[in-house]
């Protein structure tokens, strides 16, 4: 893989942010119609397994710096995940609560006692 292979990989992963098998599918698709004619040809787990293995990089010991194609993989990851929780928490049933909104606990001093054992 060429630094530019991965920047392509990078745009395309973060475009889709895939979830599954069929994500991993529009990736290789969207990286396939984007891709120069210098460019390899890669299939869906190609993209896949490129990207976990960014992703899973590990810091060097004493080292403090991360490469930047790295620490991008990475936000993308934090990005999927987050994607991943919406769509868990997301039931369809409108119970008043704004998606994104986490409601506040009441306060303590409301009650003789505090709500939750300390």
């Amino acid at each position: 893989w060429r630094e530019e292979e991965v920047r392509l990989l990078l745009d395309v992963v973060e475009d889709i942010l895939p979830r599954g098998g069929n994500e991993w599918t529009l990736c290789a698709n969207q990286y396939s119609s984007k891709r120069q004619s210098w460019m390899a040809e890669r299939d869906d787990d190609q993209i896949k397994n490129k990207y976990k293995a960014l992703k899973n990089v590990k810091k060097p010991t004493g080292d403090p710096t991360i490469p930047p194609l790295v620490l991008r993989a990475k936000k993308i990851q934090y990005d999927i995940e987050a994607k991943i929780c919406v769509a868990t928490l997301d039931d369809g049933v409108d119970d008043g609560i704004i998606p994104g909104i986490i409601p506040s606990l009441p306060f303590a001093e409301e009650y003789e006692e505090a709500p939750f054992p300390p």
